[in-house]
């Protein structure tokens, strides 16, 4: 295995334009969660790596959501790992 999963773990599309992010293995802390391929669905209903320029609007919109999703994600991710460390300050009577 070349470090990317075998399905991604999240798609978005626009039209034949398809953004998705694929789950990497950690090697280390600088290694990025995610790769992220951006591709088109052809006439034969596989996928290429080449766009139209009728294409560039809609990977924008495509990779603008990828972009949401995974800010979201680690938001979240962020929540949950502080979640036990932070608590409301005690009341005084």
């Amino acid at each position: 295995m070349n470090g990317i999963a075998a399905a991604p773990k999240a798609q978005f599309r626009a039209g034949k334009v398809r953004v998705a992010l694929w789950p990497t293995q950690k090697i280390s802390a600088e290694t990025p969660p995610f790769n992220i391929t951006v591709e088109r669905r052809q006439e034969n209903g596989e996928y290429s790596g080449v766009l139209l320029p009728e294409d560039i609007v809609k990977a924008i919109l495509t990779l603008k959501r990828a972009n949401d999703y995974l800010n979201s994600s680690q938001k979240l991710k962020w929540q949950e790992e502080t979640t036990d460390e932070v608590r409301a300050p005690e009341r005084i009577p």
